[in-house]
């Protein structure tokens, strides 16, 4: 039998948890629907019946002490399980519901395909949610159900259910090539075109980094994939782009020598893989991933087996 004080100190545990993602007390009280005071009242009467300081403030933000380690460990397994909780809630035996997809920025262009129309036709039902987040910790917490990765899973409840090595090389609009002419090479991209950037961890990857090294005009960056492809077919310049997932607006500069590739590892929660509308999706996903966006794939059989 749980008390009063038992149930004061969930709900702090659940003020923890989300102070720990966000670093702010007001984001935190807007996403409950509470003052910061609450916030403030919650966690101080956590932090009593733990007997310890659990969070400072400074000008940057809230932070979590490290003698706050444990408590939130067991915080974030409590969030666990009410995230599986509201999962099995919805119509668990049939395709219909929410399926949270998830992503790290810089490689949503691989999965932002046509294909997925048809995905929606075949399942009416079935609510897609797309989250342009840290796609490995999602996931483990199970805040999304399937996730896009670079990284191969460390949590041994995360699933790999396929992997697929994803090449990228560099693309323009015809407009921008009509205007300024094709670079004869990497030299001539360098010191004479225009480049559009996507900030971030794509900016870590080696290749990216001695390529921006040496551009001489940077027209435009940006955290959104969207604003990116976007500032591309506007012809604002010339951009990196995942093989196979530019269409038709975008030309892909052949000639000039750079290119490279990644691994991509879909992944979802053991716990959640096999309820129907997360197997219709995944398995939708997998034959994309294994015609390489090739054509799009025939319908998968949904079932409750």
């Amino acid at each position: 039998m749980i008390n009063k004080k038992d149930l004061n100190n969930l709900q702090g545990l659940m003020f923890l948890y989300a102070l720990a993602k966000t670093g702010n007390k007001t984001a935190v009280s807007n996403e409950f629907g509470v003052s910061v005071d609450t916030v403030n009242k919650y966690i101080a009467d956590l932090e009593t019946s733990a007997k310890t300081k659990l969070i400072f403030s400074n000008g940057r933000g809230t932070f979590i002490n490290p003698e706050a380690k444990n408590i939130l460990k067991l915080a974030a397994e409590i969030a666990q399980n009410l995230h599986l909780f509201n999962t099995y809630t919805q119509d668990s035996s049939q395709c219909k519901g929410t399926v949270r997809l998830c992503t790290n920025g810089f490689i949503s262009n691989y999965i932002t395909s046509n294909a997925f129309r048809e995905f929606t036709q075949m399942y009416p039902e079935i609510n897609l949610e797309l989250k342009m987040q840290s796609a490995t910790n999602k996931i483990d917490l199970l805040e999304v159900d399937v996730a896009f990765d670079t990284e191969l899973p460390q949590n041994k409840d995360v699933v790999l259910l396929a992997s697929q090595n994803v090449k990228f090389g560099l693309f323009a609009s015809p407009q921008y090539l009509d205007e300024n002419g094709h670079p004869k090479s990497l030299e001539d991209l360098y010191q004479n075109h225009r480049f559009c950037v996507q900030n971030g961890q794509f900016k870590k990857i080696p290749e990216v980094v001695n390529l921006l090294k040496n551009i001489q005009r940077i027209s435009f960056s940006t955290d959104s994939v969207v604003a990116l492809r976007n500032a591309l077919i506007g012809g604002w310049g010339i951009g990196i782009c995942s093989l196979g997932s530019c269409g038709d607006n975008l030309v892909r500069l052949e000639n000039v020598d750079f290119e490279f590739s990644i691994d991509i590892h879909l992944l979802a929660h053991q716990n959640t893989q096999d309820l129907p509308r997360i197997r219709a999706f995944t398995d939708y996903l997998k034959n994309i991933m294994a015609r390489n966006y090739a054509d799009l794939p025939m319908a998968v059989a949904c079932s409750a087996e």
